[in-house]
């Protein structure tokens, strides 16, 4: 069973360019990854995505540069991010995943939400030609591996024996064997 990752990151144009080209990164490396394009309902969107995030072992954030919302202390244009990905940043950290994150951003994106107060150290892009290769960078360091999990799994059991059953017309002798 690979290891499942949930990329979160924005939707709209490049962004989805970009999350694909990781996407397929991760794959060719045995990752399964669940990215969010895929949904379209209310309800897919909402109990979806919760039991998308409760099912998978790491959380990767993109924060991508969105709307202009001010200017730094240095006067350099901050940016808003995705706030659906902030969304579901927060759900992740509350469902446990501590150590299994990482947060890539976009030079000029705000940490905004619970990223502001999180402890972690982003690695910046700085833009839509280098981020792939930044995440890249991030998840090897990570030593991320494909076959890990977080979740609970029974691994190679197996029980063998010879049972006897009887009730007082019939005995039975049984081999059971549980793979």
């Amino acid at each position: 069973m690979n290891s499942k990752i949930f990329l979160s990151c924005g939707q709209r144009g490049k962004e989805v360019t970009i999350a694909r080209k990781i996407k397929s990164e991760l794959v060719k490396q045995g990752f399964e990854v669940h990215f969010a394009i895929d949904v379209q309902s209310i309800p897919e969107i909402n109990s979806g995505i919760i039991g998308e995030l409760k099912n998978s072992d790491f959380y990767l954030f993109v924060n991508f540069c969105r709307d202009p919302i001010g200017r730094d202390e240095k006067d350099h244009v901050e940016y808003r991010g995705s706030l659906f990905s902030h969304q579901e940043f927060a759900i992740a950290y509350a469902l446990g995943f501590d150590d299994k994150i990482l947060v890539v951003n976009q030079k000029g994106a705000k940490k905004e939400g619970l990223l502001k107060y999180f402890g972690c150290n982003a690695k910046e892009f700085s833009g839509p030609g280098d981020c792939v290769a930044v995440v890249q960078r991030v998840l090897k360091r990570a030593r991320w591996q494909s076959g890990y999990s977080r979740r609970l799994q029974a691994g190679d059991t197996h029980v063998s024996r010879e049972m006897r059953y009887s009730n007082s017309e019939t005995e039975i002798s049984l081999k059971a064997s549980v793979v």
